[in-house]
């Protein structure tokens, strides 16, 4: 096997197992059981509160509805879109320069990057990664499909909002291509269309207007300029060769209208981690930024003589590969998913199918995983959605006896929008089972009389 299979397999291998046995996140929780709450009847925004575009919730009812609700279901899903996004990487390489060392560069360095900016969770940030990946094959090509990249583009909205920001450079490229510009406009405005129609047929369109676009508004974190930046430097750092290889072929190659637009992709996958630098909203620059690097790494390499060979590899690859050691390990570390897992039998256990339960305070992935659902609307109690009232009526829940079980996670949120609701469990409930690893006390309530 050649050296670069080596590498190629030593790559793959963990960024396999970290997407399969990676614990569940809150966001993903949250997601996971809007999406079984559409399988079971329940209508998001109106049923069951979030604030992200419905398109998260609707795809994931597919590897829900196949699996039966496994949770392998949805890891196997995550692992796919994963392996998409590195095949359409190497489709779009492909379709602007049919280099085959080229391709390999961007499989790799996709393959790294995803996995630095946490693409083994499940977030909204994967599929809007998958469809940028895929919009650049749509016009990376000789003939390129603006009607596909405008659908594409819309889609992608349906999953986050600041994916709005992609028409830019598309419309851009339009301009420089002499392109018709109503081609892209016309498949980007119909997609959206097509979805707000939806949403009011399904009569959701104002708790989803509500939920999606003015929470959103409504809620503006206070910026601290200082610790942004900090946290920005930090994002970007760990890495830094990806990026760093990504610049070189804007610098070197700014004159060609695909650079350019790659370039445009770039800072407009970029600008929400400016403003909240978060790992995972850098997950859509991944694609954009493993093109360029590819590039940017084959023309280093074309220009070092024989014997250093390997330099390109030893300065782009190795210190990326880093990135795959603490996430696997920390999949195998007290396998905290399998500690998860067996939460949620307890809670199924513990309670009637029907029967609603308490998870407190932001840990929403144990409704899913005990295939339960709350006495109201609220999934998790976080500054987005936190309100004295909420509390107060959840208390409510557990003295009427309604919610005989509550689950309290060990969080900062429990602490900051819960505390009420913990001192209430602490004081009148029983504890059923405490699973310290993660951090999670089961109780059992009766009501007051």
């Amino acid at each position: 096997m050649s050296s670069e299979r080596l590498i190629l397999v030593a790559i793959l291998v963990p960024f396999l197992i970290v997407h399969l046995l990676f614990a569940i996140d809150r966001d993903a929780g949250a997601f996971l059981t809007i999406a079984q709450g559409i399988l079971d009847g329940y209508m998001p925004y109106r049923d069951l509160f979030d604030h992200k575009p419905p398109g998260i919730y609707y795809i994931l009812t597919v590897p829900l509805a196949l699996s039966n609700g496994s949770i392998w279901g949805v890891k196997v899903f995550l692992s796919l879109m994963a392996i998409v996004v590195l095949i359409l990487i190497a489709k779009a390489i492909q379709a602007a320069s049919d280099d085959s060392r080229t391709v390999w560069w961007g499989v790799c360095l996709g393959a790294l990057g995803w996995v630095v900016y946490q693409g083994y969770t499940l977030v909204t940030e994967t599929m809007v990664a998958c469809l940028v990946a895929a919009i650049m094959v749509c016009l990376l090509r000789v003939h390129p499909r603006w009607e596909i990249a405008g659908v594409l583009t819309g889609l992608a909205i349906l999953f986050k909002q600041p994916a709005v920001l992609f028409l830019f450079p598309v419309l851009f490229y339009v301009f420089v291509t002499h392109s018709k510009l109503w081609r892209a406009l016309g498949g980007f405005c119909g997609i959206l269309a097509a979805s707000v129609l939806l949403l009011t047929i399904s009569g959701i369109a104002f708790p989803a207007f509500q939920q999606i676009i003015w929470v959103n508004i409504g809620y503006v974190q206070d910026i601290d300029l200082r610790e942004t930046v900090k946290g920005v430097f930090s994002l970007y750092f760990v890495a830094a060769p990806l990026w760093t290889a990504a610049l070189l072929p804007i610098i070197t190659r700014h004159k060609d209208s695909k650079v350019q637009f790659l370039a445009g992709m770039l800072i407009a996958a970029w600008l929400p981690a400016l403003l909240h630098p978060t790992s995972h909203y850098l997950l859509p620059a991944v694609p954009v930024g493993a093109i360029l690097a590819a590039w940017g790494a084959r023309e280093i390499e074309q220009n070092l003589p024989d014997r250093l060979s390997m330099a390109s590899i030893l300065l782009f690859i190795l210190p990326l590969m880093f990135s795959l050691i603490f996430p696997a390990l920390a999949a195998f570390s007290h396998l905290f998913l399998f500690q998860q897992i067996q939460a949620g039998h307890i809670l199924a256990n513990l309670t009637a199918p029907d029967e609603p339960i308490l998870v407190i305070g932001a840990e929403p992935q144990y409704y899913f995983l005990a295939h339960r659902y709350p006495p109201g609307k609220d999934l998790y109690l976080l500054p987005v959605n936190y309100q004295e009232q909420k509390e107060l009526e959840m208390m409510g829940y557990l003295r009427s006896g309604w919610v005989k079980i509550v689950a309290i996670a060990d969080t900062p949120p429990t602490s900051l929008y819960a505390a009420r609701i913990r001192a209430y469990v602490e004081k009148h409930c029983s504890v059923v089972k405490e699973l310290p690893v993660i951090s999670l006390t089961i109780w059992t309530c009766k009501a007051l009389p």
